[in-house]
């Protein structure tokens, strides 16, 4: 019996029974965005009552989306190049980015 024990542990296989901490972070990622999209989903297709209005809402949060992140970026770029508020106002555009 002890000679079976050692044989297990000398044999190697090459798979370690264990999360890191990448594996760990991936499931958790994984599992946030997969209810967001699927129980969020399964909510609004409730309120509206036909997977064509389901879509719809789906295009227009992304579109709202893809509108929002724009001045955000702009404002993290010039954050990034050490710009303060004063010189962004008057910087491209005239628009004030705060």
């Amino acid at each position: 019996m002890a000679e079976a024990a050692v044989i297990a542990n000398t044999k190697s296989t090459g798979f370690i029974r264990g999360l890191g901490l990448l594996d760990s972070t991936m499931i958790v990622a994984g599992s946030m965005i997969g209810s967001g999209i699927f129980i969020v989903s399964a909510d609004i297709a409730r309120q509206v009552g036909a997977p064509g209005w389901l879509l719809v809402v789906w295009i227009v949060t992304g579109l709202l989306t893809l509108v929002a992140d724009r001045p955000a970026g702009r404002r993290a770029r010039m954050a990034a190049r050490g710009l303060d508020r004063d010189r962004t106002a008057h910087a491209g555009r005239g628009a004030q980015l705060w």
